[in-house]
């Protein structure tokens, strides 16, 4: 069935398709796989910021589930920590 485009399909289109952001049964699930803004993959705050954002939107209405794979020099774990802070209930 054909969905209408929403800001997790704009926000995809936006990174150029990174993070990819994909709907599942109505949540979300998104994948940081390397910043744009950031050193060498890395995330910069404001890039992790503007993800807080529609993230604290989707999650107002769906689950959203998120997972970084930038693994070298050990950016995901430092940019998962950095966007969860700020997320209520997260």
């Amino acid at each position: 069935a054909a969905r209408a485009a929403d800001d997790g399909d704009k926000a995809a289109a936006v990174y150029g398709g990174t993070p990819n952001v994909t709907s599942l049964g109505g949540n979300r699930l998104i994948r940081f796989h390397r910043g744009s803004r950031g050193r060498k993959g890395n995330y910069s705050s404001a890039e992790l910021d503007t993800w807080r954002r529609r993230i604290a939107r989707w999650r107002s209405r769906v689950d959203v589930y998120a997972y970084f794979n930038n693994d070298w020099s050990a950016y995901a774990v430092k940019n998962a920590l950095e966007l969860k802070r700020g997320l209520r209930g997260a």
